[in-house]
């Protein structure tokens, strides 16, 4: 979600802040949780028919 996917989404739940990089967990950076809560609701993607 947080590369600019658009898919049609009314809520996004985000289960970790961390992600498995090259042998070691991490922590996904502000910036991509913000591109990721930012694809909930988006009126052009989501539509409820």
């Amino acid at each position: 979600l947080a590369m600019g996917m658009n898919m049609p989404a009314h809520l996004v739940v985000i289960k970790s802040t961390m992600h498995y990089s090259g042998g070691v967990f991490e922590e996904y950076s502000e910036t991509d949780i913000l591109q990721m809560i930012g694809r909930a609701g988006r009126p052009q993607v989501f539509h409820l028919d």
